[in-house]
C-alpha cells in the first residue's frame, strides 16, 4: 500500500506531490534487516525510480555527462536509518557492492554499515527495470516482490525487442549501450552475454542467435547509441 501512495502521490499535481513529501520521508523509518531478496529488489527498484521523477522534478534533469555524475551521487533518500543516493541504490544494493563504471572503488567500503543491505549477486535483469530519466531507458514500471521475477523477465524481454539486432550475414549483433557499461554483470566474454541475451528473445530471434553462436567462435557485438535526452521538462 506504502509503495502505491507514493506512485500514485508522484504521479500527481501538487498537492499529491506535496503528499508524496510527507510519505517519502517516511522511508526513513522503514525495517530493512531480515528482508528477502525479492523484497530488496522491488523496493529499490521502485525507489530508485521514485527518486529519479522526484529530483528531476524538484532540481531539474542533468544536461551534461558532469551534472549526471553528480545528480546520480546527490539525489538521495534516507531509508530504514541510512542515506542513500542512486548510485548507492544501483551499484551499492543492486548490483551487490560493485564498482560502477569508470569508479575506482566500490560504493560500500568494509566498515560501511549500508553494505549488509547490499544483494550478495547481481540480476543483470535489474538494468532492464531501472530509470534514469532519460530516452534510452526501459519504461518505467512497478514492481511487487511477490512477483518481481516474473516482471523482471517480462522488463527484459520487452527491452530486447527493440534494443537487439542481429546480423546473421555479419556474424554481428547490436546491442543497448548498457550492456557495453555493465559488460561484466552479463558474462566475462561475447559467447557467454549472447548466450545471456538468447533467453529473453522471441522465439524466431532466438532460434537465429543460437544458430550464429553455432555457427561462428567469434560474434561481434557492436552497441548503439545512447540516448541521454531526458523525457520530462522541469516542473515548478
Amino acid at each position: 500500500m506504502r509503495r502505491w501512495l507514493l506512485t500514485n502521490a508522484l504521479a500527481g499535481g501538487v498537492q499529491d506531490f506535496k503528499t508524496y513529501l510527507r510519505l517519502s520521508a517516511e522511508l526513513q523509518r522503514i525495517q530493512m534487516v531480515g528482508m528477502s531478496r525479492e523484497q530488496t529488489l522491488a523496493m529499490f527498484i521502485n525507489l530508485y525510480n521514485a527518486l529519479v521523477i522526484h529530483a528531476y522534478i524538484q532540481i531539474g534533469p542533468p544536461t551534461s555527462a558532469w551534472k549526471r555524475r553528480k545528480f546520480f551521487h546527490k539525489a538521495a533518500y534516507k531509508i530504514g536509518g541510512h542515506t542513500f543516493s542512486l548510485n548507492d541504490i544501483e551499484h551499492g544494493i543492486l548490483r551487490g557492492n560493485r564498482k560502477q563504471p569508470m569508479a575506482f572503488q566500490r560504493p560500500f567500503g568494509p566498515s560501511d554499515p549500508r553494505r549488509v543491505f547490499s544483494l550478495p549477486s547481481v540480476d543483470p535483469r535489474i538494468h532492464f527495470a531501472l530509470v534514469c530519466g532519460a530516452k534510452g531507458c526501459p519504461p518505467i514500471k512497478n514492481y511487487d516482490h511477490n512477483n518481481i521475477d516474473a516482471e523482471l523477465d517480462d522488463a527484459t524481454i520487452a527491452f530486447f525487442e527493440g534494443e537487439c539486432l542481429l546480423f546473421p550475414e555479419r556474424h554481428s549483433v547490436q546491442l543497448s549501450m548498457l550492456l557495453k557499461w555493465y559488460r561484466q554483470d552479463f558474462g566475462s566474454t561475447n559467447e557467454q552475454i549472447l548466450q545471456w541475451v538468447a533467453r529473453y528473445l522471441d522465439p524466431e530471434r532466438r532460434t537465429t542467435l543460437e544458430q550464429m553462436l553455432a555457427a561462428s567462435e567469434s560474434i561481434k557485438i557492436t552497441y548503439s547509441e545512447y540516448d541521454w535526452t531526458h523525457n520530462s521538462k522541469k516542473s515548478s
